[in-house]
């Protein structure tokens, strides 16, 4: 009598609730990271340029299952949370 070998990987589940772009499942999550700099420019009469720096983090979760189905404007309702920061620097010492 043979017995069936147990299978060591599962398959990868799928964001999706059915096939892409029809919603997601209401388990689906997402976590970004983001961090840019950028020069500024004096402008509106300013005299000195504002340079920026902005980090951001973001937690996503589907609130439930999608919503509107086999309309245009289906989708889910998710809850976010955001923390971001930001600084205005000057890299030069001297002045105006």
């Amino acid at each position: 009598m043979t017995q069936p070998e147990p299978a060591l990987e599962s398959g990868p589940e799928s964001i999706w609730e059915s096939s892409v772009g029809e919603g997601f499942r209401s388990s689906a999550q997402s976590i970004t990271l983001s961090a840019g700099a950028t020069y500024g420019f004096a402008a509106f009469g300013g005299r000195e340029s504002h340079d920026l720096a902005l980090v951001s983090l973001t937690y996503g979760h589907m609130l439930g299952h999608t919503v509107g189905q086999g309309h245009w404007y289906r989708g889910n309702f998710e809850g976010r949370l955001e923390l971001f920061t930001g600084a205005q620097f000057s890299p030069s010492t001297t002045g105006s």
